[in-house]
């Protein structure tokens, strides 16, 4: 009886710790699982910050073209006003001598 006994408690013991074995595996893989999720959030969140500030980046870029844009333009109609300013002038300038040479 004593043997039988003895024998239930072995596989007791051992039933015990094939337990508390499992649930040790069963703690780590979680906390594995855990770990892996956060580095996963961590990556996407980086992939996202990377991402909004190549956005900023290319959208700054866009606003320094445009603005370079904006300046050509600006310049070009400049010269074309100035054109058109001394296309006057010269034909006032002609109208002048046209009238001083009909006059004598």
């Amino acid at each position: 009886d004593e043997d039988e006994d003895e024998e239930e408690r072995e596989r007791n013991e051992f039933r015990e710790q094939r337990r508390r074995e499992d649930e040790e595996r069963e703690a780590r893989e979680f906390r594995d699982e855990e770990k892996r999720e956060k580095e996963r959030r961590l990556v996407e969140d980086v992939a996202r910050e990377t991402e909004a500030a190549r956005r900023e980046r290319e959208e700054a870029k866009m606003e320094t073209v445009e603005a370079r844009e904006k300046l050509k333009r600006k310049f070009i109609e400049e010269k074309i006003a100035q054109l058109k300013e001394k296309k006057r002038l010269e034909k006032e300038e002609k109208k002048k001598k046209v009238k001083t040479k009909e006059a004598k």
